[in-house]
């Protein structure tokens, strides 16, 4: 895989079964100049504000549950995180953060292995990550195989476009 998996930044942490409601308020759902500045804004209201581009997130059980929709992927992207590390992903989430070329891995107990404000370098590509503040590992589930290629390609609609392109004549 390439560097595209690679990804070290600040973290932000969040509990238990995270809504796609709270990560993407209904208000700003199909706004896209709202969406990012406003991402779990009901969570932490200095997230969308205080977050830097390339920082992470990291959460517990069944992060993006609720009814499965594009808008809270897009809302993390546009406010600029690079990737999710959970405990658990609901698994409408996990299919469309694939999708839209979202770097995701699963990682159990990953709340007490890295909180909030500590650095992580996450390789999304092989599911092994390094606690930079802590000098701890871990290991997660990685996306393999196509959706790796789709992620990679930074979404599906990328990904058919370079196969499309790739055909001959």
């Amino acid at each position: 895989m390439s560097a595209v998996f690679e990804r070290s930044g600040r973290v932000w942490t969040f509990g238990d079964e995270v809504s796609i409601e709270y990560i993407s308020p209904l208000r700003y759902m199909f706004n896209p100049d709202g969406r990012g500045q406003n991402c779990l804004k009901y969570l932490d209201p200095v997230f969308a504000a205080a977050q830097k581009q390339g920082d992470l997130i990291v959460a517990g059980t069944q992060f993006g549950q609720g009814p499965g929709h594009d808008h809270a992927i897009l809302a993390i992207r546009e406010a600029g995180i690079e990737g999710v590390v959970a405990a658990s992903f609901a698994p409408q989430f996990f299919r469309h953060a694939i999708v839209h070329g979202l770097l995701v891995a699963e990682c159990p107990g990953v709340l007490d292995l890295v909180g909030a404000g500590e650095q992580l370098t996450m390789d999304f590509a092989t599911g092994r990550g390094r606690n930079q503040s802590r000098g701890t590992e871990l290991r997660a589930r990685v996306p393999e195989g196509p959706a790796a290629q789709i992620i990679e390609a930074g979404g599906l609609m990328p990904f058919l476009r370079a196969q499309v392109a790739a055909q001959p004549g």
